[in-house]
């Protein structure tokens, strides 16, 4: 049996806090990033989104003098899992910085 690779971009392991919030709400939440790629990301979040939900996500870097990234993210999908937590996909519609 054969694999083909289906994504337009490799998801690489990333596990770090981010913050994003619903648009067009002020109100920010913390996440657990799973996985991030070109073209997406994963994360572990309390709050229940719904598919379509459009989100501003910002993912914080590790070192001091090099700027978040903030995108712009459309939920593709939200999945229960254990411990009240939801694992949420989106694609990255725009990445601002």
């Amino acid at each position: 049996m054969t694999f083909i690779e289906k994504r337009e971009y490799f998801h690489v392991r990333v596990e770090c806090d981010i913050e994003y919030r619903v648009l067009p709400t002020e109100e920010i939440k913390t996440a657990r990033c799973i996985t991030l790629s070109g073209g997406g990301i994963s994360f572990l979040t309390t709050q229940p989104l719904s598919v379509q939900d459009e989100l501003e996500v910002t993912i914080a870097s590790p070192v001091p003098l090099t700027a978040p990234m903030i995108a712009h993210a459309k939920v593709i999908r939200t999945v229960a899992r254990d411990n009240d937590l939801f694992e949420v996909g989106a694609v990255l519609v725009v990445i601002h910085a």
